[in-house]
This record gives structure tokens, C-alpha cells and sequence, in this order.
């Protein structure tokens, strides 16, 4: 899984965030251009390369929705409330206020080619908001996660019980009786039911020490 380089934000980069941070295609997926100003995140419509003239004019200070046309999403960063970084998709996630006259919230999504992209947006966009803003890992509940094959090997290891008790009941009885299992061997069963008990112990262990799939900006 990538790792995210993350550094909170710095009194001494605040020269640099004058600047406009741009992720045009085919870095980005999912949009044509992406733009973040110190007051702002532009998410323009479209797919495919987009020109080094085009980009360079944006990152001179161009009109990002008179360029890509009134589809361009604009988001004000004081109304971000939330921003989730999807980290085995390359994407981020930001959720944002809609405004007194509606209320409630709305969210944008952005895809990264790759997980470098990815990982530079959501860092910058973290620097933007500002102070106030705490990182954080996501996961399900442990339970939730551990459910399914903690179940799968309580089945392996009573399924293997019964039918090698039952194997060995059966070879030790009288002949005509014991059914199927006077042709099964108890000692087969066991080492069959320990090798599947072990792949189920791994699959337990690697859901236990899962890492985080999601990070989570939030204020506060």
C-alpha cells in the first residue's frame, strides 16, 4: 500500500501558498484540471491531456471557470468540512457546506493516476485549511473486521472435530454400522482441518493488522 508523506501545516511555507497548485490529465482522471489557490479548489470537467499553454495560463493566475466553461466546480475552502483520501483508488474525497440558502453538504471527488497525485493534493489541500485540521486513519471496527474469518475457523475446527470423532467412532465399531465414515481416516481429517485452520489463521492475522485503507481530514 503507498505511503502518504504528510506534513502539518508551517509558518514557513506561507510565501508558497500564494501559489496556484494545478493536476491537469493525465495525472488526473477523473477531471481535466484540478487548481488550488490559497481561497479555493476548481475541479474542471473533461478527460484527456490537457495543453502545457493551458496550464502554465492557469498557473499564472488565469480564470479557471472562464477557461473550462460554467460546469467548473469551485469550491470555497472556509466551507470544506471534511476531506477523505481513498488511498487504493488514488482518490480524495472533499466535503464542503452548501451555504445558508441550502443547507446540508455537498462532495466532490477526485481520481489520481497514481498515488504520488493523490498524495500531493490532499497534502496541499491540508495546508490550505489551515490551522485546526487533524488527520486521521480509517478503518472498520475491529469486530467487523475480524467477523468473517474468526467465524471460517471457529467452522474449520468444529466441522474437523465432528467428522474425525465421528471417523474414528466409526472404524472402532461393529461391522455393517458407522456409515460413510468407516471409510474416512480420522488422521487424514485432523491434518486436512490443520492446514485449512492455518491459511484461516493468516487470513485472521492479516485482517487484525490491516492497515488504515482511508485517511480522514476533519476540524478539530
Amino acid at each position: 500500500m503507498p505511503s502518504l508523506k504528510l506534513y502539518a501545516p508551517s509558518q514557513t511555507e506561507l510565501p508558497k501558498m500564494a501559489h496556484r497548485r494545478v493536476w491537469a490529465a493525465p495525472d488526473v482522471l477523473s477531471h481535466a484540471i484540478i487548481v488550488l489557490t490559497p481561497a479555493r479548489l476548481y475541479l474542471a470537467p473533461g478527460q484527456g491531456p490537457v495543453n502545457a499553454e493551458t496550464v502554465k495560463a492557469v498557473e499564472n493566475g488565469a480564470d479557471v471557470e472562464q477557461l473550462f466553461g460554467s460546469l467548473t466546480v469551485a469550491v470555497n475552502l472556509p466551507t470544506v468540512v471534511r476531506a477523505v483520501m481513498d488511498l487504493p483508488a488514488n482518490a480524495v474525497h472533499v466535503e464542503f457546506a452548501r451555504g445558508a440558502d441550502r443547507p446540508g453538504t455537498s462532495r466532490v471527488s477526485a481520481t489520481f493516476a497514481d498515488s504520488e497525485a493523490a498524495d500531493g493534493m490532499f497534502t496541499k489541500l491540508w495546508r490550505r485549511l489551515g490551522d485546526g485540521w487533524n488527520i486521521r486513519p480509517v478503518r472498520p471496527a475491529k469486530w467487523d473486521r475480524l467477523i468473517i474469518p474468526a467465524a471460517v475457523l471457529a467452522g474449520i475446527l468444529l466441522v474437523t472435530a465432528v467428522i474425525g470423532l465421528s471417523a474414528a467412532l466409526a472404524q472402532d465399531s461393529a461391522p455393517g454400522t458407522g456409515g460413510i465414515f468407516r471409510f474416512l481416516d480420522w488422521r487424514w481429517i485432523c491434518g486436512l482441518g490443520g492446514i485449512l485452520a492455518a491459511v484461516a489463521q493468516v487470513w485472521l492475522y492479516r485482517r487484525a493488522t490491516q492497515p488504515p485503507a482511508k485517511l480522514e481530514l476533519v476540524r478539530g
